[in-house]
């Protein structure tokens, strides 16, 4: 029951976290350029 639970939710986890990455690189991005 772990094992499955934390290879489903591990993913999950790291896709959420780069997601995130992503969108704070496009903002400081945008900010520099004003």
């Amino acid at each position: 029951m772990i094992l499955l639970f934390s290879s489903v939710i591990a993913p999950i986890l790291v896709g959420i976290c780069l997601s995130l990455f992503k969108y704070w690189l496009e903002t400081r991005g945008n900010n520099k350029r004003k």
